[in-house]
C-alpha cells in the first residue's frame, strides 16, 4: 500500500512537471505560476461570532462568510436577525473590530430589494 501511494505521487509530480514545461502554439515556453494560498484569518469564525453576538444580543446568526475586499482585506461577513431586523455586520478578520453594521429592517423599511416587504411600496408595482 506504501508503494502504491509512492506511485500516485510520483505521477502526480510528473503532471506538474509537465504542466510546468509545456509549450504555447506560438512556441513560447509557459511556465506554471504558484499563487500561494491565502493566510488562515488571525480572527477565526468562533471568534467572528461572539463579536457579532456582542454587537447584537439576543439575535441568532443566519449567515457567516469570509469575504476578501476589494482592496486585500479579509472580512467576517455576519448577518444576525433579532425580531423584524436584521443586522449586517462586517468584521476585520486580522483584528475582530467591527467594520459596519448596517440595520436592515424589512417590516419598516422601503429597500427596494426585489422582495415583497409589507410596507415596500416600490417593491409592490
Amino acid at each position: 500500500m506504501i508503494v502504491g501511494t509512492g506511485v500516485v505521487l510520483s505521477i502526480a509530480g510528473g503532471s506538474y512537471a509537465l504542466a510546468a514545461a509545456a509549450t504555447s502554439e506560438d512556441g513560447a515556453r509557459d511556465r506554471a505560476v504558484a499563487v500561494a494560498p491565502a493566510p488562515a484569518p488571525k480572527v477565526l469564525a468562533e471568534q467572528a461570532l461572539k463579536i457579532a453576538e456582542k454587537e447584537v444580543p439576543g439575535g441568532w446568526v443566519a449567515h457567516l462568510s469570509l469575504d476578501r475586499e476589494n482592496d486585500g482585506k479579509d472580512v467576517w461577513d455576519v448577518d444576525i436577525i433579532k425580531g423584524d431586523t436584521r443586522n449586517d455586520l462586517d468584521i476585520d478578520a486580522a483584528t475582530g473590530k467591527v467594520l459596519s453594521n448596517h440595520v436592515d429592517d424589512d417590516q419598516h423599511d422601503d429597500d427596494n430589494d426585489g422582495r415583497d416587504d409589507q410596507n415596500d411600496q416600490d417593491d409592490d408595482n
